[in-house]
């Protein structure tokens, strides 16, 4: 039996709204892993993402990246760790989907700016895995980089 599950993102800025279709095979299988982008020193997000998640999916484990996680506090909190490439490296997309395919993520939640754009472009990548990146639509990650757009978005 095949469950589909429907996602959903709209964008400020354009009024569209774009919708997701997301295949799950068994819904027993659901990915339940967190995975916590550039985590550097956000102990506390780590902490709190294990204490709700031990509550509810007791399997599942919270990871996080870094470029260099043995000088990361979060790493080290982290139930595992991974070394990644730099945002901006033409490899850090593709080392982030192989990763939650691998670890069975079903959240990603990024840190910084300089990983947004590029996060917010590859959205759908994520998503046809089975990954929900927790991010704004591409043309809002955009209008919020460029002073000059931002009016845009919060007119009425």
């Amino acid at each position: 039996m095949v469950f589909l599950r429907r996602v959903m993102s709209a964008c400020r800025v354009s009024g569209e709204v774009k919708h997701h279709i997301v295949e799950i095979s068994n819904p027993m299988t659901l990915k339940n892993n967190v995975l916590i982008l550039s985590a550097g020193r956000r102990v506390e997000l780590v902490q709190s993402f294990q204490r709700v998640l031990r509550r509810y999916f007791p399997d599942s484990s919270v990871l996080t990246t870094d470029l260099d996680p043995a000088l990361s506090a979060a790493c080290q909190v982290a139930d595992h760790y991974f070394s990644s490439p730099p945002a901006n490296n033409h490899e850090y997309i593709v080392f982030l989907i192989e990763l939650c395919q691998k670890e069975n993520v079903g959240i990603v939640i990024p840190t910084i700016v300089t990983e947004l754009f590029s996060l917010s472009h590859h959205r759908a990548r994520f998503v046809s895995v089975g990954t929900h990146v927790i991010i704004s639509d591409e043309s809002l990650v955009v209008a919020c980089r460029d002073k000059r757009l931002m009016p845009q978005v919060f007119l009425l």
